[in-house]
């Protein structure tokens, strides 16, 4: 389940878009600390929710299949936004990234406080079209 969650993440924030192939089975079983067996269970779940497709062949792999929202989906998304105060997510959002952050920072390593401050640092100087992204790659 775990490595489940793990690969919906990187699909639902768009790490790897829609077309593009994931990394080989045996990259992500080494990454996720998992069996290629326990690896392949997981990629048949996803593509039974019609989130990736398997490709033979020379140029084959797994392939990242573009969203499609269902419309019952985004009706019951646009009646939950709209009883959302933005002021509200907003503060929510400060208090506990705030706190997040300053218990991720105790066990730091130092190289990794370079590499937050890099990171912090790009979503501050992002072009909005790319500020998603490196918002993601600073959270991760």
């Amino acid at each position: 389940e775990e490595a489940l969650e793990q690969i919906l993440q990187l699909l639902r924030l768009g790490l790897v878009p829609p077309g593009e192939r994931l990394p080989s089975e045996r990259e992500l079983s080494q990454h996720l600390r998992i069996s290629r067996v326990t690896l392949r269970e997981v990629l048949k779940v996803l593509q039974d929710q019609g989130m990736v497709e398997s490709r033979r062949g020379r140029y084959g792999g797994t392939f990242v299949l573009p969203r499609t929202a269902a419309p019952d989906d985004s009706d019951e998304l646009r009646r939950r936004i709209a009883t959302v105060d933005v002021e509200d997510t907003l503060r929510f959002r400060e208090v506990l990234e705030a706190g997040a952050a300053g218990l991720c920072a105790e066990g730091l390593p130092a190289d990794g406080g370079v590499r937050l401050r890099a990171a912090l640092d790009a979503t501050r100087g992002a072009r909005l079209e790319d500020y998603r992204r490196q918002d993601t790659l600073l959270h991760l």
